[in-house]
C-alpha cells in the first residue's frame, strides 16, 4: 500500500478479508506510519522498519498489546549493497516494479524548503525535486 492517506489501514484490512498483511514494510521517516503498521499486520505477521526517524524525533509510541497479542515480529533493516541497487534498478527498468507510484510529492528545486518540511513532517512517502 503506497499511500499517505488516512484510510490505508482500512484498505489493507479490506484487501486481506480482515486478516491483515503478512509483511508490512515502513520505508518512510514517519512515527505515525510506524505506529499504524502494527494495525495492518496479521497475527504472526512481520513489521519491518526500513525508514529511520529523523534525529531528535526518533521516538514512536507503539501499542505493545498489538505486538504481544498478534505475536508480531518487529525487524529493523538499514543496510544494502551495490548488488541490491543493481537488482532494484533491473526490477524498475524491466517494469516489474512501478517506481513512480512511490513518489507522493514533486517540487521544483526552488521549493526545496517546502519539500524538506513535507519530509520532516512525515507527510510524504518519496519526494522528487526537479530542476
Amino acid at each position: 500500500m503506497t499511500t499517505v492517506k488516512n484510510d490505508y489501514i482500512k484498505k489493507v484490512i479490506q484487501a486481506t478479508e480482515g486478516l491483515g498483511s503478512d509483511v508490512v514494510i515502513v520505508a518512510c521517516p514517519s512515527a505515525k506510519a510506524q505506529m499504524d503498521s502494527l494495525k495492518m499486520a496479521r497475527k504472526g505477521g512481520s513489521v519491518i522498519f526500513f525508514g529511520g526517524l529523523p534525529p531528535g524525533k526518533s521516538m514512536a509510541s507503539l501499542d505493545t498489546n498489538l505486538i504481544h497479542y498478534k505475536a508480531l515480529h518487529i525487524l529493523g533493516s538499514t543496510t544494502f549493497s551495490p548488488e541490491h541497487n543493481r537488482m532494484a534498478l533491473k526490477l524498475i527498468s524491466t517494469g516489474k516494479i512501478e517506481a513512480k507510484k512511490y513518489i507522493t510529492h514533486t517540487f521544483p528545486l526552488k521549493d526545496f524548503k517546502e519539500a524538506i518540511r513535507v519530509i520532516e513532517k512525515g507527510e510524504a512517502l518519496k519526494v522528487v525535486l526537479k530542476p
